[in-house]
């Protein structure tokens, strides 16, 4: 199996147990077939542009949203009819991407997903105050995992959390806890997107890192970084270390103080999401799905902001339903992967059909 394979394979595997029905405010396939060749466009004339000796790393927030950017542009590339030979620089540019975290397992398809390396990891495993789990704290600790995820589906809306954060690991720590441990790091790295929400710039934490140590738990990370694991996560952490804003935080009563506090940021966001109008709805998340590509476009001097011609695209129209891979409604059948691998594969010529609403 060649690594294009690969991609296909660990992509397809997880598509095949996720139900896009319920993505809010709706899913990238209600909106984005609207302006994305502009953004396709751009991509490709700022790859062009990146020189050799570029720090790839700081191009995207994560490996993550490589992953989630990469399958959006390939599979519009089959709406638009991008030539082959340019499908191809796309997958090849993010394969490159990917490569510089994990050149063993850019897509996840061997079950990690690495955003460190081993220097690092070990830097702070050694930096760490390590703190011993109990089932209370374990508790809490899973409390805040949770407000964290739903703050930055709140910032980020459900098509792209990756733009704010990345889940990573299994990362192999034998070393200083005993045989069979492992961390899996849950990095929130962007909690005050200001050139989304300038509102956010009063929020007290930018990052909140946690840290937490597993022994003889097996652990699988998906293409868009999902921790699947063979036992409960909560009541099998053994140690931990919580990190917010480059300091951590320790004893319960803290941590309990840190979830309260982000479970605020959450209720707080969601009401001002929840006053939007649709129109104001659909300009948020256009910027939500360009803002991944604004170190990219830089290259080639262009602003990540959504463009007059991609705004007047998108006003006064309906979202499409039905359409796509992760369309608004659609339930996706056994039938249905074998042909949107079939699109989401480069090589092919399998394209989508158009929807009426575009013409």
């Amino acid at each position: 199996m060649d690594w294009i394979d690969e991609f296909l394979a660990s992509w397809e595997a997880v598509e095949k147990t996720t139900d896009w029905r319920t993505a809010q405010p709706f899913s990238c396939d209600a909106l984005d077939a609207y302006f994305y060749d502009i953004v396709i466009d751009n991509f490709l004339a700022a790859i062009g542009r990146v020189k050799p000796d570029s720090d790839l790393q700081r191009i995207f927030p994560g490996p993550g949203n490589v992953r989630n950017q990469l399958v959006i542009l390939l599979a519009y590339s089959k709406l638009y009819h991008i030539r082959k030979e340019e499908r191809m620089k796309i997958l090849k540019f993010m394969h490159m991407v990917l490569r510089t975290y994990s050149p063993r397992d850019p897509f996840a398809y061997k079950h990690t997903a690495f955003m460190l390396k081993k220097s690092e990891i070990f830097a702070i495993v050694n930096k760490i105050e390590w703190q011993e789990a109990d089932p209370d704290i374990s508790r809490e600790v899973g409390k805040l995992s949770i407000s964290l995820a739903s703050l930055a589906y709140a910032l980020y809306t459900d098509a792209t959390p990756s733009l704010g954060s990345d889940f990573h690991g299994p990362y192999d720590v034998s070393s200083k806890f005993g045989r069979g441990c492992v961390i899996l790091a849950r990095d929130y790295y962007n909690l005050k997107p200001t050139e989304l929400w300038p509102d956010s710039e009063k929020y007290k934490y930018k990052s909140i890192v946690i840290y937490a140590v597993y022994k003889d738990v097996k652990v699988n990370c998906d293409f868009y970084g999902n921790f699947i694991a063979d036992k409960n996560l909560i009541q099998n952490l053994t140690y931990f270390g919580i990190i917010a804003n480059g300091k951590q935080v320790k004893g319960i009563k803290r941590i309990k103080a840190l979830r309260e506090y982000i479970g605020k940021l959450v209720v707080e966001r969601s009401r001002i999401n929840s006053r939007m109008s649709f129109e104001q709805v659909k300009r948020k998340f256009m910027e939500t799905e360009v803002l991944p590509y604004k170190n990219l476009f830089a290259f080639s001097k262009i602003d990540w902001k959504p463009t007059p011609e991609m705004i007047r695209r998108i006003k006064g129209k309906k979202l499409l339903k039905n359409f796509g891979i992760w369309g608004q409604n659609r339930v996706l059948t056994a039938k249905d992967l074998q042909h949107f691998r079939k699109i989401m594969d480069p090589r092919t010529e399998v394209y989508f059909k158009r929807p009426r609403e575009l013409d």
